[in-house]
């Protein structure tokens, strides 16, 4: 990805509140959402919103919205039960989406679907409650995600496996596999992109482990970083530099989901979630 000024201030953005790695990653995510914020609704549903800090940076401050909405499933303990910077927050059973059908313009989605273990029910379920011509845009991990990592050279297929559960990847694909998806569950790919290439995914893996003072810090004062210029000033021009270097393949793709206007017979049928 190449470096901007905004990006620059993405990982700044992290560096300042979160573990070092996850600048490497997520930094790249808020380029892509300012990037592609053309996409982006009045009434927004966040699915995956978790703590609501990626939304509070990265897809807040990109416009003034009619209706930000975020929504995880019951027992996730990331999810703040204040609606900051929402102005609704929901918990679900992972299964229906509590919203009527047509409820949203976009529905926004970082780096959650590998998450899912019934992936093309939660697809149906965004796609019902977007509106006709609405539009999904979400990031993903991708298999080549396990292909890339550090100590897979020294471990193997161990460390890919012990990683998979940490990290709760239950449905990782390939960019061709989720395209599949998508495609089925009846969205238009208007256009996808690639990220984190097999040279940064390497650093991402072990820039994991390289985050330790993070935990430190948080055990002592319940904050991932003590010194935010510290870390900004250690990190930015080296995350920028890794960024950037060229790639063949990518551990995750961003996609930009469309609905189509005209509405299948099958969709008008869906009843109403219960609000």
């Amino acid at each position: 990805m190449k470096p901007t000024p905004t990006l620059s201030r993405a990982i700044a953005a992290y560096l300042a509140k979160a573990p070092m790695f996850m600048a490497i990653i997520r930094a790249q995510e808020m380029e892509l959402f300012r990037r592609f914020k053309k996409y982006l609704g009045q009434e927004v549903l966040d699915f995956g919103c978790g703590d609501g800090f990626f939304a509070s940076v990265a897809i807040s401050p990109l416009q003034k919205f009619r209706r930000l909405v975020g929504i995880d499933v019951i027992g996730n303990s990331r999810v703040k039960i204040a609606p900051e910077p929402y102005d609704d927050l929901y918990l679900y059973d992972g299964r229906q989406l509590p919203f009527a059908i047509h409820s949203f313009d976009t529905v926004v989605s970082n780096c959650v679907f590998e998450h899912i273990p019934d992936m093309p029910k939660s697809a149906k379920e965004i796609y019902r409650v977007l509106k006709p011509g609405g539009f999904c845009v979400t990031s993903v991990m991708t298999q080549d995600w396990e292909k890339m990592l550090w100590w897979r050279r020294i471990f193997g297929q161990t460390y890919v496996n012990w990683l998979r559960r940490q990290q709760q990847h239950v449905g990782l694909r390939s960019v061709a596999a989720w395209q599949k998806l998508f495609n089925q569950t009846g969205f238009e790919v208007v256009t996808h992109v690639g990220y984190v290439g097999d040279q940064c995914g390497p650093w991402l893996d072990l820039a994991h482990y390289l985050s330790w003072p993070s935990l430190v810090s948080y055990a002592i004062n319940r904050k991932w970083v003590w010194w935010p210029q510290l870390q900004i000033w250690l990190f930015r021009n080296w995350l920028q530099r890794m960024i950037n270097l060229p790639a063949k393949f990518y551990a995750a793709e961003f996609f930009i989901l469309r609905k189509p206007k005209v509405i299948e017979p099958e969709d008008s049928g869906l009843t109403k979630a219960s609000d």
